[in-house]
């Protein structure tokens, strides 16, 4: 029965006792027997506890003997041995789970910003594809400007030329103008001195008017001393005939030479208003001379500005052109550069695609692997140390 571990038999063996002073067979039993149920019990008891999960209990080795101490001292440092890899095992588990729920989270976030990034670049990727069809709309204007400043500059040098032609032209009707107003100074200075001469003759024409009505005076009377000759020769017959000759021709002298004085007269006032008149226009003319002389030189000056503004326009429009076809080159490569931002924008938002499908698998699988986490440490929650 011993044998077999069947250890019942102690009680009997209690009651049987000593059978003699000499018997050693039953208490030896009996010795056996309490032995192996201690040990037992101690066996049982840390068997039990570590089924209800508390590796902490260790039997008293002290209670046994020799081989059995050794078996009870072998069974606690078995378990001093199991506890430690236990309790790294739950550290390690309590990590993990830590862990993959961290890592669930960072890839659920990480899937996020990924299918974010990927609606990005392909926003970025629309964006640059709209800017590249701009940009070569741009390119195509900006292209068409050079001919356009071409066209300006060619209309600019003719204006240039027209304008030099006018200056040069300007400047010969000057010299003309100053020319003609030194001449109509001239004839100015000239009408001005026959002015004076006229005003003077005016003046002795006036003296010899004097002389004239004296010579009236005289006439008058030569003409009443002719009609008395004539009185008288009538009287005298033929003896008086000839001093009537006389008489008459004296009276037709008389009267011939005041009508000439009064002729001369006449011409002289008409003459004076004549030069007067001609004086006004030459001082009008030498007025409009000097005023177009005037308007020529603004004329002349004008058109130097305006050559000397078209030479800047045509420098500058020619500055302009060298800027835009620097401007047509610099938009080539901004071309050339967005359709390769385009390209890997793309790529990008492909590749984005890829690691949020690929962030997602990860995160299920962080997922799962949380689970099991959880699930053992759950289980090693069972064990206390």
């Amino acid at each position: 029965m011993l044998s077999r571990g069947d250890l019942s038999r102690l009680d009997e063996f209690q009651k049987i006792g000593r059978r003699s002073e000499h018997d050693r067979i039953i208490p030896g039993f009996i010795r056996t027997f309490g032995t192996l149920q201690s040990l037992t019990a101690d066996a049982v008891y840390l068997t039990q506890a570590a089924q209800k999960g508390d590796l902490s209990m260790r039997a008293d080795a002290a209670k046994h003997e020799g081989e059995y101490r050794k078996i009870v001292e072998g069974v606690n440092g078995v378990l001093d041995v199991i506890i430690v890899p236990f309790k790294e095992v739950q550290g390690a588990i309590v990590q993990l789970g830590s862990s993959t729920e961290d890592t669930s989270k960072s890839s659920g976030e990480i899937a996020k910003a990924s299918e974010q990034v990927a609606v990005t670049g392909q926003r970025c990727a629309d964006l640059a594809k709209q800017v590249l069809l701009q940009i070569e709309n741009v390119e195509r204007q900006v292209a068409d400007l050079p001919a356009s400043n071409e066209e300006i500059t060619g209309t600019a040098q003719e204006v240039l030329g027209a304008t030099n032609e006018t200056v040069k032209t300007g400047r010969g009707s000057l010299k003309l103008g100053e020319a003609t107003r030194d001449k109509m100074a001239v004839v100015e200075k000239i009408s001005r001195q026959s002015m004076d001469e006229i005003i003077q003759l005016n003046g002795q024409m006036a003296e010899i008017g004097e002389i004239v009505k004296l010579i009236n005076d005289i006439a008058n009377q030569t003409n009443l001393l002719a009609l008395n000759a004539a009185i008288e020769a009538a009287r005298a017959g033929e003896h008086g005939h000839g001093f009537a000759v006389v008489a008459g021709e004296s009276k037709n002298a008389s009267h011939n030479i005041e009508e000439l004085i009064a002729s001369i007269l006449a011409n002289s006032n008409q003459t004076a208003r004549n030069m007067e008149q001609v004086y006004a226009e030459i001082e009008s003319g030498v007025e409009n001379v000097n005023a177009t002389i005037a308007e020529l030189g603004e004329i002349v000056n004008g058109a130097e500005i305006i050559g000397s503004s078209m030479g800047e326009i045509a420098r500058a429009i020619e500055e302009q052109a060298n800027v835009a076809n620097r401007v047509v080159q610099a938009m080539g490569e901004g071309t050339r550069l967005t359709q390769e931002t385009q390209a890997q924008m793309e790529n990008l938002a492909s590749l984005s695609e890829e690691a949020s499908a690929s962030t997602e698998e990860i995160g299920s699988a962080t997922h799962e692997l949380n689970a099991m986490a959880q699930d053992l440490k759950g289980t090693m929650e069972r064990f206390y140390f």
